[in-house]
């Protein structure tokens, strides 16, 4: 009976032998040919069932190795020596009755993971209860269950994974409040993927997944409290870009009116709190400023997707996006209201300094555009956006009294901002003529009734007028700013301040010159008169359009150089004797004249004497300078009686000069006046410097 028993589940154990591995081969290889997903795939081989199963069978086969060895009975034991000889039958049928129950457990497993409908609730309850928060195994498993659902149109899976996944990306979001969210790598490329497998499809069928991911309403959420950060919107313009790549303009539209709705509902203005009772003002000040901030970026996005759409030719979708407002009357979130907008948006993305957008095309990359003139392309096409945007300002009905969508733009405050206005009005006239030249895209966009004729009759100012007459406006302001602006005291004492420390100490260097009492007889005369100039007055005021960085160093350092190169000249041309010597030669030649240190001094230009060793030099006053003309002098030592010294005579001005030059004492050793005079204010020396 024992045998028979023994048989019987070799038998069972054979058979599911004989079926058990080509089970596991054909499940294995179908699951890849079915979901297409190593991870979905990794996952059953990591199911307990499945490994339970490959044990067991192996255990199986070797009880019953054991039973057919027969071997003897190593141990005995009184009472249990019948079950210690048939312990091999017993393991078999142990192990038989096992096999059988995980062998049925195997099969449920392998039909779970063929049936999509029982296979996603599966998933989704893993991947709630997982102990690890950033395992996202089972995530990734749901993504490729929903790019499979996709593939083979299969709606239940899809509205199931998609109601999954906005309460999966929601719960992210809740978990930073009022803060930047930043999504783990998963989340970004499931968007991105989907939103590419829904593109090749070109089928309508998922629409409700086309407007929760090419929408971005998973990435930005509706109605949230949550905050954009730099991620989320890099995957956002990869996103945008796909859409384009396959040409789903609806695409656009879905995620123009999700941002849309997200600007005027997350991204409101935070009204500011004032405290009455101290003296902070604003309490909430950080807290506006920051959505002001946040507002900035966001718009800006959008400026950036709209130059995107015109250099891609996608003149219809930029239309379907003019078009779009849930309010009556028409507000239009993500468009400017006034000219102040969009000059200040075309300004903005205008650059000229790379103060704003050094690398843009890292931001907001284009197709097809790369290397060094990316960022120059890039920033072309969003500003001939804005020429649009300009042109679109014609379109705008006002249903309010306040709204003026053609009233001049505020002039800028600072004479630098005036300056870059000044120099690239003429950039933007240019690109409002090549929109203005596009028939096709304004008869797209309904702007093609923008002609000079209508202008005239409705009492509008021509484009390219209105920005003549901003141009007109702003060199005004510029030119009277420039005249009526103050020297800044500040200004004016750092230059009186680098006067003295740049001229004192050369004057003093070369006062040892000075010959200690006034030579008699006739005299040679070599004067250094002083130094003026016209400045633009704004390298002395507060509002200057441009940065002077040596506005107080210019005159004060050309007069020192000035004095050097006189002080060098005069020992050149009173020179009574010249001779050429090498630098070997000079000690002998100094030793042949027969000068005596009493009587003599050695002035030495560019080569110092003091560091020769030497009896002949001994005694002698050596006085070098490494400055000279280097034309006339180059390096020179001259020999002379100290009482041939130069004499220098420091002279006081008259108080006529003093007074019609407005002049006041910097250095009152050496007789050095200062002045600063604006010529706008002094009408005499205005006509003598003509």
């Amino acid at each position: 009976m024992a045998i028979q028993i023994v048989t019987i589940c070799v038998s069972f154990i054979a058979a599911i032998l004989g079926i058990a591995y080509p089970i596991l081969l054909q499940v294995i290889s179908r699951l890849d040919e079915k979901y297409s997903s190593l991870i979905i795939l990794d996952l059953f081989n990591k199911e307990k069932e499945k490994r339970y199963f490959t044990w067991l069978l192996c255990l199986s086969l070797i009880s019953i190795l054991i039973w057919l060895c027969e071997f003897p009975q190593l141990i005995k034991i009184s009472g249990l020596n019948y079950f210690i000889a048939n312990s091999a039958r017993y393991i078999v049928l142990v192990f038989t009755v096992v096999l059988i129950f995980s062998f049925l457990s195997f099969v449920n497993k392998v039909l779970l993971y063929y049936t999509p409908l029982k296979f996603l609730p599966y998933l989704i309850t893993r991947h709630k209860n997982r102990k690890n928060e950033d395992d996202l195994i089972y995530f990734s498993a749901i993504s490729d269950l929903l790019y499979f659902s996709i593939k083979n149109q299969n709606e239940t899976i899809a509205k199931t994974i998609s109601g999954f996944m906005y309460d999966e990306y929601k719960e992210v979001r809740d978990v930073f409040p009022n803060m930047e969210v930043t999504y783990k790598l998963p989340y970004y490329e499931l968007v991105t993927k989907t939103i590419e497998e829904l593109a090749i499809q070109k089928n309508k069928r998922l629409a409700f997944l086309e407007h929760r991911t090419a929408g971005s309403v998973w990435l930005l959420g509706e109605y949230t409290n949550s905050k954009v950060s730099e991620p989320t919107y890099g995957w956002m313009w990869r996103n945008l870009q796909l859409a384009l790549k396959y040409e789903r303009d609806d695409y656009i539209v879905y995620h123009w009116e999700n941002a849309f709705e997200y600007f005027r509902s997350s991204l409101e203005y935070i009204q500011a709190e004032y405290s009455y009772t101290d003296s902070i003002g604003i309490t909430n000040q950080d807290q506006v400023d920051q959505r002001v901030n946040e507002r900035k970026k966001f718009l800006e996005f959008h400026y950036a997707l709209g130059g995107l759409l015109y250099y891609r030719g996608r003149y219809k979708c930029i239309n379907r996006c003019f078009k779009f407002t849930h309010s009556i009357p028409p507000q239009y979130e993500l468009l400017p209201d006034t000219m102040d907008e969009v000059f200040g948006l075309y300004f903005n993305f205008r650059d000229p300094y790379e103060m704003n957008h050094s690398w843009i095309a890292s931001k907001y990359s284009f197709p097809d555009m790369s290397g060094l003139q990316a960022d120059y392309g890039i920033k072309k096409w969003i500003c001939e956006y804005i020429a649009i945007l300009f042109l679109r300002q014609y379109s705008i009905i006002p249903h309010l009294i306040t709204m003026k969508p053609l009233a001049l733009p505020s002039i800028p405050t600072t004479q630098g901002e005036k300056r870059i206005w000044i120099d690239n009005l003429d950039y933007f006239k240019m690109l409002v003529q090549e929109v203005l030249k596009n028939k096709k895209f304004l008869k797209t966009i309904e702007l093609d009734f923008i002609t000079d004729s209508w202008c005239d009759a409705n009492g509008k100012s021509r484009p390219l007028d209105f920005i003549d007459s901003v141009k007109t406006k702003v060199e005004e302001a510029f030119v009277g700013t420039l005249v009526g602006q103050t020297i800044s005291e500040v200004k004016a004492q750092r230059f009186k301040d680098s006067s003295e420390a740049i001229l004192l100490p050369v004057l003093t260097e070369y006062d040892v010159l000075s010959n200690k009492t006034m030579p008699t007889g006739e005299l040679g005369k070599l004067y250094v008169n002083g130094i003026n100039y016209i400045m633009d007055k704004s390298a002395f005021a507060d509002d200057v359009d441009s940065t002077h960085g040596n506005f107080d160093s210019f005159l004060p350092s050309s007069l020192a150089t000035k004095y050097k190169d006189l002080i060098s000249e005069i020992f050149f041309r009173l020179a009574s004797l010249r001779y050429l010597l090498s630098k070997e030669d000079i000690i002998p030649a100094i030793n042949r004249l027969n000068a005596t240190p009493d009587e003599y001094i050695i002035i030495c230009f560019g080569r110092n004497l003091s560091q020769i060793n030497s009896d002949v030099i001994k005694g002698f006053e050596i006085i070098t300078f490494g400055y000279r003309n280097v034309a006339l002098v180059g390096d020179s030592l001259f020999i002379l009686r100290k009482s041939d010294l130069p004499y220098f005579n420091y002279k006081v001005l008259s108080s006529d000069d003093i007074t019609k030059y407005s002049l006041e004492l910097l250095i009152d050793r050496f007789k050095i006046y200062t002045s600063l005079v604006d010529l706008n204010l002094n009408n005499e020396l205005r006509e003598l410097v003509g």
